[in-house]
């Protein structure tokens, strides 16, 4: 469920996804996982014009609450990753993907071969920090953090008479990894 080229929002006759079955048996482990595909689509209908937190909202047992629970809470942000001067990609982030995961559907969209992987990686970015994530690192907890991150290590904030300022939104990079070698560069 976790790797890049699978497709996640798989329907059956029944227009049911993994998702649509997790929520169904109460799966909340399995849940959990497919949420953290960077490819998820949590709204998704099946043929009775339901989606999974429809599935399992009103049962109550345990392991259905805590389906619909994680369904309604964890619901993955849509976001967009730049890479390039102009280009971007927009996926979904579900709060367990993780940078590599995000790392390697950027390169299946882009038609990169996997190969390129050592390459590149996933930056967090300011004018006034970048910081490549480690590629076990959750996006969305970086993301959370990355405030505490600026005041720790950020530029300084220079404040001028007569200029506003301005505070900028981190955006989510697809990038050159910092710590790729040239000679993984002539390999591929």
């Amino acid at each position: 469920m976790s790797h890049a080229i699978t497709d996640v929002n798989a329907k059956n006759k029944k227009g049911e996804t993994p998702l649509h079955f997790a929520a169904l048996n109460g799966y909340y482990h399995l849940i959990e996982l497919i949420l953290s595909n960077p490819k998820i689509d949590i709204d998704i209908l099946n043929d009775r014009s339901q989606t999974a937190f429809d599935i399992c909202k009103d049962k109550p047992r345990n392991d259905w609450e805590q389906c619909a629970w994680l369904l309604k809470n964890n619901k993955p942000k849509k976001m967009e990753v730049y890479y390039g001067e102009k280009g971007s990609l927009y996926m979904f982030c579900g709060h367990n993907t993780t940078a590599e995961q995000l790392r390697d559907i950027a390169l299946i969209e882009l038609g990169l071969n996997q190969d390129c992987a050592k390459l590149f990686g996933i930056w967090i970015i300011t004018p006034r920090l970048q910081l490549q994530l480690n590629l076990k690192q959750t996006v969305l907890k970086q993301l959370d953090k990355y405030n505490d991150y600026l005041d720790l290590w950020g530029d300084p904030i220079i404040p001028r008479p007569g200029v506003q300022l301005e505070i900028s939104k981190p955006t989510i990079c697809f990038r050159r990894n910092a710590q790729a070698l040239v000679k993984h560069e002539e390999d591929i």
